[in-house]
């Protein structure tokens, strides 16, 4: 989780990064996976993950120690 720890560091306070990974379903869930990180995230609806999609995420920064992920989409090449 190092790799998060400096992607949120990265965001200013208060701001949101938009960012790519995969969705991830680890048997009971759905995850945001970016890079070797796993993400607790909320999905807007209705998106339909498949495991290993590609899928856009916001990350904001509340400038107060809370970050929150959300998803956004899914997208191709």
């Amino acid at each position: 989780m190092s790799g998060l720890k400096h992607t949120m560091a990265a965001i200013p306070g208060g701001n949101t990064r938009r960012t790519y990974g995969t969705a991830h379903w680890d048997g009971s869930r759905w995850y945001a996976r970016i890079q070797d990180s796993l993400l607790d995230a909320r999905w807007l609806d209705p998106i339909q993950p498949l495991q290993g999609g590609k899928i856009v995420i916001d990350l904001t920064n509340d400038g107060m120690g809370q970050s929150t992920a959300l998803v956004v989409g899914a997208y191709s090449d």
